[in-house]
This record gives C-alpha cells, sequence and structure tokens, in this order.
C-alpha cells in the first residue's frame, strides 16, 4: 500500500489474518492506523505487527500502547515472523 489511509480501505473491503504495519508510512504513522484499525473492530481481534528499521527504544512501548500485538525489527527472518504471528 503507498499509505496508510489506503491500507484501512483495504481492510475494509477484504478479511485478512494479520497486519504487518510499517511505523513510518506517509501520511498517517503506524501507530495512528493501528489505533484506527481497533477502532473500527467489531467481531474480531485482527493481529497486528509492527515492522520498522526504527532503532528508538521507546518505540516498542508505543506500538504496544497503540494496539499491536507484536513488534519486529528490520532487518528479519522468516522464522522470525512465522514466531511472532503464532504467538
Amino acid at each position: 500500500m503507498t499509505n496508510g489511509l489506503l491500507a484501512l480501505a483495504e481492510l475494509e473491503r477484504n478479511r485478512y489474518d494479520a497486519v504487518l504495519l510499517d511505523l513510518d508510512l506517509p501520511g498517517v504513522d503506524g501507530f495512528q492506523i493501528a489505533r484506527l484499525i481497533r477502532q473500527r473492530e467489531t467481531d474480531r481481534r485482527l493481529p497486528i505487527v509492527a515492522v520498522t528499521a526504527r532503532t528508538s527504544e521507546g518505540d516498542e512501548a508505543k506500538a504496544h500502547e497503540s494496539g499491536m500485538d507484536g513488534f519486529l525489527r528490520k532487518p528479519l527472518s522468516g522464522e522470525q515472523l512465522a514466531t511472532t504471528l503464532a504467538a
């Protein structure tokens, strides 16, 4: 997706098993997108995993506060992703 608002529109049209969400999106950042996803949820909680190249210490806590379930730093392996999604 080119930006987070398009991703939100896509979530309205289709059902997904999980969302991998970059924190640095054009327009609206990943933290705000996660909050918007959580506000719109009705019947099930969609797993949201932050995927970022950021190195700041507080970003992981901020991601969880905004409603994300997992946090991965780039570069990441398929094993890391699988383990996070399984949790």
